[in-house]
């Protein structure tokens, strides 16, 4: 993955500054690592001409491996409700001038509307939002699946696969498969759904 002339120690050290001055945050204290955001990508399957939606795009890691992908989407959405993340994400992002991505701010908890000017539902949605650590993230997970088409994939990760589990199925979601990643000495565990 490209750095976009920063360097990964600048750009982790930029994300934590952000992370702990936030303290309604609803993002983890460090970014997704590169092997995490590939399992994430990867368990999407994304195709040719999909609309793909980024949950809690912090800095953009999954922005940028979603942008590298060989079966191009047609559009890349990624949600950020951090005004200091939305920075760092435009700072990455400057100059590449691919119009397939676009930024928004908002709260996943209200998805639906925030995504209300594309035209119909969206094919994909991907998360790193931390549901571990919000105490309602089952109304998150109802907005996802509001967003989606029938038969949508989402793929979430999470510290928590056992409430995250739950909370999907009790949104509508079909669980088809999941994954653990080391994240260091922490174990995160990359949840692929369909919506029913």
């Amino acid at each position: 993955m490209k750095n976009q002339g920063l360097e990964p120690l600048q750009e982790w050290l930029r994300f934590v500054k952000v992370a702990v001055g936030d303290p309604v945050a609803y993002g983890t204290l460090f970014p997704v690592g590169e092997g995490a955001t590939r399992r994430i990508v990867d368990m999407a399957e994304v195709e040719v001409g999909d609309v793909v939606v980024d949950v809690g795009a912090g800095h953009g890691n999954v922005s940028e491996a979603l942008i590298a992908l060989e079966a191009r989407p047609r559009r890349i959405v990624a949600v950020e409700r951090s005004a200091k993340m939305r920075g760092l994400y435009r700072e990455r992002f400057r100059g590449r001038g691919d119009p397939r991505l676009t930024l928004i701010s908002g709260d996943a908890r209200f998805l639906p509307g925030l995504l209300s000017g594309l035209s119909g539902p969206v094919d994909r949605v991907v998360s790193t939002l931390p549901v571990s650590r919000l105490h309602d993230s089952s109304g998150i997970f109802s907005a996802i699946a509001q967003a989606l088409r029938p038969g949508g994939t989402f793929v979430q990760i999470t510290s928590d696969p056992f409430h995250c589990m739950k909370r999907m199925s009790r949104a509508g979601f079909h669980v088809e498969a999941f994954r653990m990643e080391m994240h260091g000495f922490y174990p995160l565990f990359v949840f692929k759904a369909r919506k029913t």
